[in-house]
């Protein structure tokens, strides 16, 4: 017993950083007992319930050799039993202990007389030795480690030696996070004094799932850098995240003593586009019908704010490029820099572009030049973007509230430039349209989900013109989108109509009026439309057989003339032309150039032979007005 007084004193005279409290020991016939309640090491190393077993009585002072020992204690929260050789020399304070645990996971290799102490890891489950920071994640962890972490006790410093290297981690946190067979790398190191601890884990392979985003680090390993710092009862944590091929993202946090975020920062600097979008962009996009995506060039984003709130965010694009065919969408060669901030002005921003493809459209290189200020945006000046052999003309836009619950509020003043129809038909994929669109769009107001134009929309087409005027739009790109307007139809050219789309040569010219028209899940369910052809100078009526033939189609009689002696005759000439329908519950109210007796007639012969085309049906459902239209349209 006197022994071992000994050994406390001399601990506590020459070590202060060892102090021991509650020792008792116990010398039985076939062994030694010592029990230790707490023994405080280093700054804030505290090891509890010590119980240390010599299996042998043997002395305890000057000299202490056990060949059979047994020692168990709580660190951390854990109970940790080890089993080996230990050898005190009192009167020099020299401590051997070689020592393994029960699982033989991990060896002690002890030596006083050495500054730093060695503990070497054979397939140690990971989960068993988190520190109470991330004991909640235990339960739904797997993983083992292997490799050599040193401790030095006098700088209260913990650091691996050459790298821990683990695998078979798996882990599941409900659906926002998966992980299956990580394998890698982790270097750290932890200084007690300083309060800091510093790490860096290098993952190369499994696969895992973090919300929408999916990684197979087979193919795209990643290194995450981490550093905490305590600062009075604040943490500091500064990371980095990268691949050296495609991305690097760096940040700096604050968190309090109970881990509510402060003051933060991060950047995003993508490298290589190419590879990010195959291996991280792509899983994400997808889920939202964005599907073989391609990317180049890159980008970079800064951000800073406090809690969850963003204040300040800026993104610079350097020749970036993003295409999705099934989308048609496209952008190369942009280039330029936004500035957010939430709380004060920002700074001006402004892009601009070798070329963008909109649904199909091609826009070709232009810039804009904006600010966008809180919830705010609106664009500095006059901006023209050139489209085929014309452009749209953006006069004044403003959008309010866009980061707001409800739908922003858009205003924009513009007008369109004349573009032929031609290319636009090609590439939207239309029956080739001849003509141009043209007009002003004045006082165009998006609230909510309606985006209403005070304007007048006017499309030179087919020689003539269409206006569109109380054009209105609703949910355009949501569910069941709804489109309302009332237009005109001025002199278009029947030969160029009839020809385009195949249904019978016409010649002449049309007017008309589609009063009240209202689209739904695009198709038509209301209107009170009028066509009608109108006598010009310098133009023939005629009328050839395949229209005649397609016209009564419509009314549900196809094929008469082929059994008359008409039938010899290619074109006839025509009076006059008019067709109605007010349309209402699916349901078309036909009429035509004289409505009685429940008749009607749609084409007025002029000349001989005179034919006339009468219907008898005056009302019919939409369904079959329309089928038999496209039917007879496409019937060749």
């Amino acid at each position: 017993m006197l022994g071992l007084l000994l050994i406390a004193v001399n601990l506590v005279a020459e070590e202060p950083q060892y102090r021991l409290k509650g020792l008792q020991l116990l010398q039985q016939q076939s062994s030694t007992i010592l029990d230790i309640k707490q023994l405080y090491m280093a700054p804030d190393i505290q090891i509890n319930d010590i119980r240390y077993r010599c299996h042998h009585t043997v002395d305890v002072y000057p000299f202490h050799h056990c060949q059979q020992a047994d020692l168990r204690f709580h660190l951390q929260q854990n109970q940790l039993q080890l089993s080996g050789r230990v050898d005190y020399d009192v009167l020099n304070n020299v401590l051997k202990v070689n020592a393994v645990d029960q699982d033989k996971t991990m060896v002690f290799n002890y030596d006083s007389a050495r500054q730093r102490q060695r503990i070497e890891l054979t397939d140690w489950p990971i989960k068993k030795w988190l520190p109470p920071l991330l004991t909640s994640i235990k339960d739904n962890l797997s993983a083992q480690a292997n490799g050599v972490v040193a401790v030095d006790l006098d700088d209260g410093a913990v650091k691996s030696l050459e790298g821990i290297q683990f695998s078979g981690l798996d882990y599941e946190h409900s659906d926002d996070l998966i992980a299956l067979g990580l394998s890698g790398r982790i270097d750290f190191d932890w200084l007690s004094r300083q309060q800091t601890v510093s790490a860096r884990v290098r993952i190369n392979q499994g696969e895992a799932l973090l919300k929408q985003v999916y990684v197979n680090f087979s193919e795209f390993p990643l290194v995450l850098d981490l550093k905490v710092d305590s600062r009075d009862s604040d943490y500091v944590i500064q990371w980095q995240l990268d691949n050296e091929t495609a991305f690097e993202a760096t940040g700096e946090m604050i968190l309090s003593e109970d881990f509510n975020m402060g003051d933060w920062q991060g950047r995003l600097e993508i490298t290589d586009s190419t590879l990010f979008n195959k291996h991280i962009t792509n899983s994400v996009l997808e889920i939202y019908g964005f599907n073989k995506n391609q990317a180049a060039g890159g980008f970079e984003v800064n951000a800073s704010g406090h809690g969850p709130r963003v204040a300040h965010m800026t993104a610079d694009f350097k020749d970036f490029s993003f295409t999705n065919q099934k989308r048609k969408l496209a952008i190369a060669g942009l280039n330029g820099k936004v500035d957010w901030q939430w709380h004060q002005t920002s700074q001006p921003s402004s892009l601009s572009w070798h070329s963008l493809v909109l649904s199909g459209l091609p826009i070709q290189a232009a810039d804009l030049r904006f600010n966008i200020s809180e919830d705010d945006l609106s664009l500095y000046g006059r901006h023209v973007l050139p489209i085929f052999d014309g452009a749209l003309v953006i006069q004044r836009l403003t959008v309010d509230g866009f980061m707001a619950e409800e739908p922003a509020a858009v205003k924009m003043d513009a007008e369109i430039e004349p573009i032929s129809l031609l290319p636009i038909s090609q590439a939207l994929n239309w029956p080739q349209l001849a003509g141009q669109i043209s007009g002003q769009l004045p006082g165009m107001v998006k609230s909510g989900h309606v985006i209403a134009f005070d304007g007048t929309l006017h499309l030179s087409v087919f020689d003539g013109s269409i206006r569109f005027q109380n054009l209105s739009m609703e949910r355009l790109f949501g569910v069941a989108p709804v489109i309302a307007a009332d237009v005109d139809i001025n002199l278009l050219d029947l030969a160029l109509l009839t020809q385009t789309y195949d249904f019978g040569l016409i010649t002449g010219r049309l007017s008309g009026f589609i009063d009240h028209l209202r689209i739904t899940n695009w198709k038509v369910d209301r209107m009170d439309a009028t066509v009608y052809s109108v006598k010009t100078e310098n133009s023939d009526q005629t009328i050839s057989q395949k229209a005649i033939e397609n016209i009564s189609a419509i009314g549900g009689i196809k094929g008469a003339i082929s059994r008359t002696f008409l039938r010899f005759f290619e074109e006839f000439k025509y009076k006059k032309i008019k067709l109605s329908c007010k349309l209402h519950n699916s349901v078309c109210q036909i009429g035509g150039i004289d409505n009685q007796d429940g008749r009607f007639t749609i084409v007025e012969g002029g000349g001989l032979p005179k034919i006339n085309i009468v219907g008898y049906a005056r009302q019919i459902a939409w369904d079959v007005f329309i089928s038999r239209l496209l039917n007879a349209s496409y019937d060749s």
